[in-house]
């Protein structure tokens, strides 16, 4: 799943950082969400993260046709 956030005018980011499980790390936990090319966020301003079910950035880290994400757990660090 993809989807576009928008930031106000202006506003740019060079860094995205999730919290929740991931693939080999099933405590939940911050973790940079850069795209690695498939899944994680990449633009500035919009920021394109992407989900993939069962892989980074589905919370319960389980293929099984449904991804548990929480968006709220999603930022940006902005640029210097």
């Amino acid at each position: 799943m993809a989807l576009q956030l928008f930031l106000p005018p202006g506003a740019a980011t060079n860094s995205c950082w999730k919290h929740g499980a991931r693939p080999g790390f099933p405590a939940a936990d911050r973790y940079e969400f850069q795209w690695d090319g498939s899944t994680g966020a990449r633009g500035t301003n919009p920021i394109t993260p992407r989900f993939t079910n069962g892989q980074r950035g589905d919370d319960d880290v389980t293929a099984h046709g449904a991804l548990l994400m929480g968006l709220a757990g999603l930022w940006g660090v902005r640029r210097p």
